[in-house]
């Protein structure tokens, strides 16, 4: 395949290659394991390969005594119990439909679809113009005599026949689990898109723009995965789009210059006025990977810090008067260590993260120092609630890991290294991508390495960056907090992690390789220090590739974003 070959060549060849090897290869280790008279997971799993319903009801596994649901996006549970009545257009509910459970109101039949008594009614302006008059009417009273609150979305001009408890004027915002970084296939696939077809006055700022012709990117039933390397919004006062792409972590051009400061920043908005500007803008931004790649991140944490659908829905259930039921995910971060000179390290890597709700439970495989003493160690670099357990020398490293998962008590647990480097963001990231994915496990499988006796940062894996996949790094295990307490580590000495995830990979458990930024995973220079003695050799085998090198390099500075 050639460098300038077309968006449909490369489809093509990826889908060959995936008829070769991929769904075929699903085959025969589904038809491995029903010779080995695993019948049960084999059939289900090679057919889950293929078939993927529209709206299936969520299909489970049994794990011992506990049936967990492997869950689609489609079968997902909403964030909030609140129950919210809806008049809205088809892309206003599908985005927030997934943050509480919403009943989709039709001007025939609103009457019956009431039964269960709403906390409010949430009417779009828009929306509501397809109505006949009297049953807009008809709803607006049955929410005065029953005492329910009637919000109007003004998204366009009121009309003044339309009274309404409270007027609302809403920001725009993407649904994470709708407007994500997933890659799927060959990826990005286009080098330049735009949201829309340009209108006439404006295509000629994209003429001819770094000798490429764009392609207008078509949302699928609402959802906008990753596609285009670089995309362009080119409607003034339409800022959702805008949005909705930043959220799927690719870089935006737009002429929308104050909507994109406002809603973006002035650090991240990328903006041009004249074909000059535009063409100089996306020059930079195709010709250099790392930085388009390092703006999308910040782009997507952006609009995940203040412009999701659940910031607007909290914003609707204040005006409502509805004390909001949503809570931060609590995260134990378990921390094993034989090592009594990486404890502080250790520390230092977890007291130093932004996400909010964190518990860091220390499991000491020995008396390597004094419990104590360890506790007032990590109170001290900021870590307020720590819990430390002691494992006998003899255990195994997964049945020390066991233990601290006895002592957790988050609703994720993330295991870390003691050796490895982790930016403020990781977990933050993390915990986010474990959400909008709707993955049972998140990690990074692209990631980074640091060679300590060479000096060298190595990128490993880059192609498996945001995808679901089955293998993620073992010092980035993140993992929704049932899962892990019923299916635990195995009593291992070392591949504890492999082992884990070669379960999860049975059970049809859907695991998630996150971003390559923020983490770390230091190679020192004797190979015996770790459970995995990998040589520099090994480690450089494959796709891997030299980021950086030099004496004095910080490797952890060179990919925080």
């Amino acid at each position: 395949m050639t460098a300038d070959a077309s968006p449909e060549a490369v489809r093509s060849a990826w889908v060959a290659q995936r008829r070769r090897s991929g769904r075929l290869g699903q085959l025969r280790r589904a038809a491995a394991r029903a010779r080995a008279g695993d019948v049960r997971q084999a059939v289900p799993r090679a057919f889950a390969a293929i078939a993927h319903p529209a709206r299936p009801a969520p299909r489970t596994v049994r794990v011992d005594d506990l049936v967990l649901p492997v869950l689609t996006p489609e079968a997902i549970p909403p964030r909030r119990r609140d129950i919210a009545a809806t008049v809205l257009d088809a892309r206003a509910a599908a985005s927030l439909r997934p943050e509480w459970e919403q009943l989709d109101l039709l001007s025939s039949t609103w009457r019956s679809q009431l039964a269960p008594r709403p906390a409010l009614v949430l009417v779009q302006a828009s929306a509501a113009s397809l109505w006949p008059p009297e049953e807009l009417a008809g709803l607006r009273a049955w929410c005065s005599r029953d005492a329910i609150p009637f919000l109007l979305w003004a998204d366009e001009a009121v009309p003044e026949s339309l009274a309404a408890d409270q007027v609302v004027v809403l920001g725009p915002w993407a649904q994470p689990r709708l407007h994500r970084p997933v890659l799927w296939g060959p990826g990005r696939v286009y080098a330049l898109a735009t949201d829309d077809p340009p209108p006439r006055e404006l295509a000629p700022l994209l003429a001819g723009a770094a000798g490429l012709a764009p392609v207008h990117l078509v949302p699928d039933r609402h959802r906008l995965d990753a596609q285009a390397s670089v995309a362009v919004h080119l409607h003034a006062g339409a800022p959702q789009r805008l949005v909705e792409l930043a959220a799927a972590a690719t870089p935006v051009l737009t002429v929308a210059e104050a909507d994109a400061e406002r809603i973006l920043g002035r650090d991240l908005a990328q903006v041009a006025t004249t074909p000059e500007q535009a063409h100089e803008v996306l020059a930079d931004l195709l010709s250099d990977a790392d930085a388009r790649d390092r703006l999308g991140h910040r782009l997507h944490r952006r609009v995940l810090d203040t412009h999701t659908a659940g910031h607007r829905v909290e914003e609707l259930l204040e005006a409502a008067g509805i004390a909001s039921a949503a809570s931060t995910p609590g995260v134990s971060v378990l921390l094993a260590t034989n090592r009594p000179g990486q404890i502080d390290h250790a520390l230092a890597q977890v007291a130093g993260q932004t996400w909010p709700s964190l518990q860091l439970v220390v499991a000491l495989h020995g008396p390597i120092a004094d419990p104590e003493q360890v506790a007032a160690r990590a109170r001290a670099a900021g870590v307020d609630d720590v819990v430390v357990v002691v494992g006998d020398a003899t255990c195994s490293l997964g049945a020390v890991l066991d233990l601290a998962l006895d002592a957790a008590d988050g609703d994720v647990v993330a295991k870390v290294d003691d050796d490895n480097l982790y930016a403020p963001a990781y977990l933050t990231d993390l915990v986010r991508a474990l959400d909008w994915s709707d993955a049972h496990v998140v990690g990074k499988w692209a990631h980074h390495v640091w060679v300590e006796g060479e000096r060298r940062l190595l990128l490993r894996f880059a192609g498996s960056e945001h995808r679901f996949t089955d293998k993620v790094q073992g010092g980035t295990l993140l993992v929704r907090g049932d899962v892990a307490r019923r299916l635990r580590f195995d009593d291992l000495p070392r591949g504890v992690d492999t082992a884990f995830l070669r379960r999860c990979d049975e059970l049809g458990l859907r695991v998630y390789s996150a971003d390559r930024w923020n983490f770390v995973s230091v190679r020192r220079a004797d190979p015996s220090d770790h459970t995995w003695p990998a040589t520099a050799e090994q480690l450089q085998a494959g796709d891997t590739v030299v980021v950086a090198s030099g004496a004095d390099l910080d490797p952890l500075a060179v990919v925080s974003v």
